[in-house]
C-alpha cells in the first residue's frame, strides 16, 4: 500500500496557520509535497525507488514555515534561487551536507545553515538517520 501526502489543514484565507502531515513513499509525491511546504526542487535519490520513504510534519504562520524532514533513503535535493525568501536548516540528529553557490556547510546538531535568496540551494544526506528542522521566512513586502 502506498503512503498518500495529506494535507491537515489547506485554507489560509482566515489567516489561520496551516498545517501539514506528509508521509510518502515515492519520490514524485514526496517531491510536490516538500515543493507545496518549502520550494519547488529537484530530488534525487541514492537507492532504489522500492525502499523510498518520506515523513515531513510543517506549520505555516504566514510568512514563516518550520518543518521536520526525514527520508529513509540518500536523498539530495537541490532548488533554484529562493527569490525573496531565507531558509535555516539544521539537523536534529543525524548529518547533511548543505550548499549554496561555492559554499558548504556540514550540518550536524549545533551547527546550522543559512541560505539567502540568491543562488540554488542544495541538501544532501540521509544516508544515516536523520531528522531536519526546517525554518522558512519570507520578509514583509
Amino acid at each position: 500500500m502506498r503512503d498518500r501526502t495529506v494535507s491537515i489543514a489547506d485554507d489560509a484565507a482566515d489567516g489561520a496557520p496551516v498545517r501539514f502531515a506528509v508521509r510518502s513513499s515515492t519520490p514524485e509525491e514526496a517531491s510536490e509535497a516538500g515543493g507545496r511546504v518549502y520550494y519547488p526542487h529537484r530530488l534525487d535519490i541514492g537507492r532504489s525507488a522500492a525502499d523510498f520513504q518520506m515523513r515531513l510534519k510543517a506549520i505555516n504562520l504566514g510568512g514563516v514555515t518550520i518543518g521536520l524532514l526525514e527520508y529513509g533513503t540518500p536523498v539530495r535535493i537541490t532548488t533554484g534561487e529562493l527569490e525573496s525568501a531565507y531558509q535555516v536548516n539544521f539537523p536534529l540528529f543525524g548529518r547533511l551536507r548543505f550548499s549554496q553557490g561555492n559554499s558548504v556547510v556540514l550540518g550536524a546538531p549545533g551547527t546550522a545553515a543559512i541560505h539567502g535568496p540568491v543562488q540554488g540551494t542544495g541538501i544532501q544526506g540521509w544516508s544515516e538517520p536523520t531528522q531536519m528542522l526546517g525554518l522558512k521566512a519570507i520578509p514583509f513586502s
